[in-house]
């Protein structure tokens, strides 16, 4: 790591530098100590990763008719295939065994309540300690301008507000300047396309080629295949594309091994979680 280096730091990283193992994050912040920055889209990313989905659980064990912790994993687990969904559930069983809350003790569900909204309000307040932003967001997403202010004993309605706006994705959409970012960026996006048909499909290029097939068809049709769920399975080539060039790129994720070379973008990939406990 170079002296006064600024680092410019990807969604991949940024969710375990707040709450990964106590060892992966010693790692990561021996790599990037210093200098590190973060866009209003990658806040966003982290936000709609993480944050609303803890968010979504807390919802959920609210409900009247739910009882237990036990059985609003169960709802969750039955009713929702998202990844982040569950990987946010882990956390929060974790937080559930280290408080000693039983999971199908009933007197506990006010318990858990409190416990999940004290991990949400933490964790977003840790994003914005640990990273600097750098503001620059020529998407102009207007998800990224929604800001979660909550307090403990405000949580339920604090949450439901920030929710109701973060996920209004018609509105944000309407208020943001993604398909002129592709515009600009066109040669760019052109080149990764191209990148991808002329390569062949590995394990290692997967993600990349997913991406592409979506760049591909904004290429096509312009705004109207445009909206936040695409941002969603593009988010690495935006974050590449945005990124300062003078800034480092700092990723877990195998597509930027393919998405910052075609534009000179300095990038470093880390060690995953599990690669660097298995090592």
């Amino acid at each position: 790591m170079k002296l006064g280096q600024k680092h410019f730091v990807d969604t991949s990283i940024a969710r375990p530098m707040v709450h990964g193992t106590t060892e992966y994050k010693r790692y990561l912040n021996g790599e990037i100590s210093e200098n590190r920055y973060v866009s209003p889209f990658v806040g966003m990313e982290f936000r709609r990763s993480l944050i609303q989905s803890l968010i979504h659980f807390h919802t959920v064990l609210s409900l009247q008719s739910i009882q237990t912790v036990g059985d609003a994993f169960k709802l969750i687990s039955q009713s929702y295939a998202s990844s982040e969904l569950k990987a946010s559930l882990t956390l929060a069983a974790g937080l559930f065994d280290l408080r000693g809350i039983g999971q199908n003790d009933q007197s506990s569900k006010q318990k858990a309540l409190h416990a999940v909204a004290d991990i949400i309000i933490r964790m977003n307040a840790l994003f914005e300690g640990l990273f600097k932003n750098h503001g620059q967001d020529a998407t102009r997403c207007a998800r990224a301008t929604v800001e979660l202010k909550a307090k403990p004993e405000t949580a339920s309605e604090d949450f439901e507000r920030f929710s109701e706006k973060f996920q209004d994705t018609d509105f944000c959409r309407s208020q943001c300047s993604v398909d002129v970012f592709f515009q600009k960026n066109k040669a760019a996006v052109e080149s990764y396309v191209q990148l991808a048909k002329q390569s062949k499909k590995t394990a290692d290029n997967a993600g990349f080629q997913k991406i592409t097939e979506n760049l591909e068809r904004i290429l096509a049709k312009g705004g109207s295949a445009c909206s936040c769920s695409r941002c969603e399975r593009v988010g690495d080539a935006i974050i590449a594309l945005d990124a300062p060039r003078e800034m480092q790129l700092e990723h877990l994720d195998k597509s930027f091994d393919y998405l910052c070379p075609p534009i000179k973008q300095p990038h470093r990939k880390h060690l995953s979680e599990t690669a660097f406990h298995f090592k």
